[in-house]
């Protein structure tokens, strides 16, 4: 856009993203048997992590209307301006590289805060790919 970066680690201070995700019912959770290994790698689930884990969805009752989803959870991404994002930018580094250096500082993307609410149970892979898989 042409700004220099002087004026972006000046300017922001922090940005914050959300998405709204349908929780699983917990009056009907059961585990979802559909779901293979590959497509919890594709959205990326480690073989490690593939060992501790049984996906869920709601399988439909009356408590949820038969529609397996009672309520909603948000998924966030907050980007503070840390010291190590700012020295990026200021060097002018690219989307790679300002992403390495707000992780270092323990950002989380809404990705790894979605596979975070699988793990848990709260919500099914479904509604993750819904909400969060671009494209």
């Amino acid at each position: 856009m042409g700004v220099p970066h002087y004026m972006v680690t000046a300017a922001v201070s922090i940005i914050v993203a959300q998405r709204l995700a349908r929780a699983n019912c917990t009056h009907c959770l059961i585990t979802d048997e559909n779901i293979s290994p590959e497509a919890l790698k594709r959205i990326g689930f480690t073989d490690e992590e593939l060992t501790n884990m049984a996906p869920a969805r709601g399988a439909g009752c009356r408590e949820c209307g038969d529609s397996g989803f009672k309520g909603r959870c948000g998924i966030y991404e907050v980007l503070s301006m840390t010291p190590a994002l700012e020295a990026s930018i200021q060097n002018g580094g690219h989307a790679a590289e300002l992403k390495d250096a707000a992780q270092q500082d323990g950002f989380q993307t809404m990705q790894d805060m979605g596979r975070a609410m699988i793990k848990k149970q709260r919500i099914s892979v479904e509604e993750f790919t819904r909400v969060l898989v671009l494209g």
